[in-house]
C-alpha cells in the first residue's frame, strides 16, 4: 500500500479538528499495518511527509498534517 493511501485513510479516521499530528499518523499505521510495515517505517514516513506536503498532495499546518 502506497503512504499516501495510508496517510489520507489516518487523517480522515483520525478526525483531528487542527489535523493530526506525525506522531498520531504514525500509532494510527502502526497499529493497523503493523505486520506489513519493515521496522524503521517511521524514518521513511517522516521523509514521505515531507515529500506530499512539497509537492502539494497534502498541507501542514503547525506542524499538524
Amino acid at each position: 500500500m502506497l503512504y499516501l493511501q495510508m496517510v489520507t485513510e489516518a487523517i480522515t479516521a483520525l478526525k483531528e479538528r487542527g489535523g493530526s499530528s506525525t506522531y498520531a499518523i504514525a500509532k494510527f499505521i502502526g497499529d493497523k499495518y503493523k505486520s506489513d510495515l519493515p521496522p524503521s517505517f517511521k524514518k521513511k514516513l517522516n521523509v514521505q511527509l515531507r515529500n506530499l506536503s512539497s509537492s502539494g498532495k497534502i498541507t501542514k499546518v503547525k506542524g499538524s498534517y
